[in-house]
C-alpha cells in the first residue's frame, strides 16, 4: 500500500512536471502574412548558444541605463544552423523591443557594443510556441524550425533570416523566417 502511494505520488507530480515544463507543448501552423514593424536594441555574439543568457543580461544593462523602460520582450536573430555550424562559429543577435522613441534611439547609438534595428513590416513565415517555463525558448526552436522549413519547402517559398520573439508576459515565443528579399546583414 505504501509502495503504490509513492508510486502515484510520483506519477502525479512527473505529470505536473511535464504540463508545466511544457514538454507536451505544440507550435501552431506555420502561416505566410507581413508581420509587423519591429523596433530593437541588441548586442551582436558569436559562439554557443548556451552564452544567450549573457547577451540579453547585457543589452538590458545598456537599455536601462540610457532610460527607465522594462525590457519585457526579447528578440533574437539567428544566421547559422547550428545543425551545420560548429557552436564557437554560430552568429546571432540578442536585445529587447524598444519603443519607437528617436531620443531613445540616438541615446543607444553612442553606445558602442549595442545596435538599434528597426525592421519594417516584411513578409514572413510565421508560428508561435507557448511560453510556459524557462524550458520554453530552449525546447522551442525543436519543435518549431522543422515544421517551418517542412512548410517553407512544400509551399517553394526561399526564406531566410530568423528572428525569435520571446514574450513572456503574453505567454509566447513567436518565430519569423523571412523572405529571401529582405536580410538582415551579420
Amino acid at each position: 500500500m505504501k509502495a503504490e502511494y509513492i508510486l502515484g505520488s510520483i506519477f502525479v507530480i512527473l505529470a505536473v512536471s511535464i504540463y508545466y515544463l511544457g514538454l507536451l507543448d505544440t507550435p501552431t501552423e506555420p502561416f505566410v502574412n507581413t508581420a509587423d514593424s519591429l523596433n530593437f536594441a541588441y548586442v551582436k555574439r558569436k559562439g554557443d548558444f548556451s552564452h544567450l543568457s549573457e547577451g540579453f543580461n547585457s543589452a538590458k544593462k545598456i537599455i536601462t541605463s540610457v532610460k527607465d523602460i522594462r525590457c519585457k520582450r526579447g528578440v533574437g536573430v539567428f544566421f547559422d544552423d547550428p545543425s551545420t555550424v560548429d557552436a564557437v562559429d554560430l552568429r546571432w543577435w540578442v536585445g529587447f523591443v524598444i519603443p519607437d522613441d528617436i531620443e531613445l534611439k540616438n541615446a543607444l547609438s553612442t553606445y558602442d557594443n549595442i545596435t538599434v534595428l528597426s525592421i519594417p513590416p516584411e513578409k514572413a513565415v510565421r508560428s508561435y510556441f507557448p511560453w510556459k517555463s524557462f524550458l520554453s525558448p530552449m525546447m522551442g526552436p525543436s519543435y518549431v524550425y522543422p515544421i517551418l522549413e517542412k512548410y517553407i519547402s512544400e509551399n517553394g517559398y526561399e526564406f531566410n533570416t530568423s528572428v525569435e520573439i520571446y514574450d513572456e508576459d503574453i505567454g509566447l515565443i513567436e518565430y519569423r523566417i523571412y523572405q529571401n528579399d529582405f536580410t538582415l546583414e551579420w
